[in-house]
């Protein structure tokens, strides 16, 4: 069952959908795995200048990209549960 507190709150949550033809298990290692993070994540001409996947529940996932000539800029989040 959805509790109330799962859903979006339009004030402060901002959701984007796709669908896509993919295999979940391909999904999954795509948003999952460095190596394929270091591709995809960030739009040219922005990099991904490192990246940490923990994705266990209360694991961490860590992150920065960066674009020429400009500062990093870190992301972190915190899986709260599966």
């Amino acid at each position: 069952m959805t509790k109330s507190s799962d859903l979006p709150d339009p004030r402060f949550d901002l959701v984007l959908e796709r669908t896509i033809e993919a295999a979940p298990a391909l999904v999954w290692e795509a948003w999952t795995s460095r190596d394929h993070l270091m591709k995809w994540f960030v739009p040219l001409p922005w990099t991904m200048a490192d990246v940490e996947v923990d994705v266990r529940p209360g694991g961490a996932s860590s992150s920065s990209c960066a674009r020429p000539r400009a500062r990093r800029i870190p992301t972190s989040a915190v899986i709260w549960r599966s």
